[in-house]
C-alpha cells in the first residue's frame, strides 16, 4: 500500500528510497525508487540541473511546502551541508521546518557521515557534524530529563514546544569508524 507523500531534501538527481521504515512485511514490499512507495513524491534542491520538484535552498527561513502535509522526509547526505556548526538558530529552524512539514507523526529518515569519520570534515562543503549525541537537542524529553542535571545546555527558548522528535533508530553504518556513516530514524512528536 502506496504512502501519501514524501519530501526528499537534498535529492540530486536520484529518487531511489535508501533508508526504509516500517514492519519487515512492509519493507519486503518497497520498491526500490520513492515513486514505487508514495503517491506524492516531492523533490527539493538548490541545484536546477537535477530537475527537482521544487528549486530551493533548504538554508533559507521559510519553506515553500505545505504543514502537516508529508509522511516521511528524506535527507541523504545533506544535512551536513546546511547548518554551520555552532549556529544553534540556523539549525533549530532547519529542525523547526522539517517538523512543520511532517504530519503529525511522521518520520525523518536521514544519512550522514558518522562522527568519527574521516570524510565528516573532509569534504569542503560540510558544515555539520551529527551524532546520537547531537539527536538529544530535538526532544523535549531529554531536556525535561537532563537540564540542571547533566551539562546539556538548554535551548528551549530557540526550540519550544511543542516541537520535538523521538529517535526511532540511530545507528554507525559500517563496520570501521573512520569511513563509516550514520543511518538516522526520527519521528515527529508534539511536546504538551
Amino acid at each position: 500500500m502506496l504512502k501519501k507523500a514524501v519530501a526528499v531534501l537534498g535529492a540530486g538527481n536520484s529518487r531511489l528510497h535508501k533508508v526504509r521504515t516500517g514492519l519487515p512485511a512492509e519493507l519486503e514490499a518497497l520498491g526500490p525508487s520513492f515513486d514505487d512507495n508514495f503517491e506524492e513524491v516531492v523533490t527539493v534542491d538548490m541545484d536546477e540541473a537535477s530537475k527537482p520538484s521544487i528549486v530551493f535552498d533548504l538554508t533559507a527561513e521559510l519553506w515553500p511546502l505545505p504543514a502537516s502535509h508529508f509522511d516521511e522526509v528524506h535527507a541523504y547526505e545533506v544535512l551536513e551541508h546546511l547548518t554551520p556548526q555552532g549556529d544553534y538558530k540556523a539549525f533549530f529552524t532547519l529542525w523547526a521546518n522539517i517538523w512543520y512539514i511532517l504530519a503529525p507523526g511522521g518520520l525523518v529518515c536521514a544519512t550522514t557521515p558518522w562522527w568519527e569519520s574521516l570524510w565528516v570534515w573532509q569534504d569542503p562543503g560540510h558544515r555539520m557534524c551529527y551524532s546520537p549525541a547531537l539527536l538529544t537537542y530535538l526532544s523535549q524529553r531529554e531536556y525535561e530529563k537532563q537540564v540542571g542535571t547533566t551539562a546539556m545546555t538548554d535551548y528551549r527558548k530557540f526550540w519550544p514546544k511543542p516541537y520535538s522528535f523521538m529517535v526511532r533508530h540511530a545507528e554507525m553504518s559500517g563496520d570501521d569508524p573512520k569511513h563509516a556513516g550514520f543511518t538516522f530514524v526520527l519521528q515527529k512528536v508534539e511536546a504538551k
